[in-house]
């Protein structure tokens, strides 16, 4: 075999493996990523613990809620109903989330991500189960 054709070859085979691993890194990563964009316009950001209906979706009600780095822009309440938090993705069940918020009128919403070239569906607003890589990503965008 010559040279040209064995360095084809490897060539050919690192790129084999390269995508095998990418192809299984996407299989068993379940890493959550805390959009950037969601954070740099929402107003709000608190930890919260959403209670599950008896349908398994959340509930429309916060409670329990910390504001987070110095948020201080909600008034003093034990509950806040959030109108689109049934509709939210990342729910996985009752407990504590960090939950990013928008005013609209004098109604609190989950803040939607941003439209974006190339991302231009309409998608459900995130919620992210609180948990120690979640605390970590918020007090890196905190930090900035």
């Amino acid at each position: 075999m010559s040279t040209r054709k064995s360095a084809t070859l490897v060539v050919g085979l690192l790129f084999v493996g390269w995508v095998g691993f990418l192809a299984w890194q996407t299989r068993h990563s379940h890493s959550v990523v805390v959009s950037r964009s969601q954070w740099s316009v929402a107003p709000i950001r608190i930890l919260a613990t959403v209670t599950a209906n008896p349908d398994g979706r959340p509930s429309a009600t916060l409670r329990e809620v910390e504001g987070l780095h110095g948020q201080t822009m909600l008034p003093m309440a034990d509950t806040f109903d959030i109108a689109n938090l049934p509709d939210a993705r990342g729910f996985q069940g009752t407990g504590r989330y960090f939950v990013m918020l928008s005013q609209v009128g004098n109604s609190l919403v989950l803040t939607p991500i941003p439209r974006s070239v190339g991302y231009e569906t309409e998608q459900r607003p995130l919620i992210y189960t609180w948990n120690s890589e979640v605390q970590k990503q918020v007090d890196e965008l905190a930090a900035k």
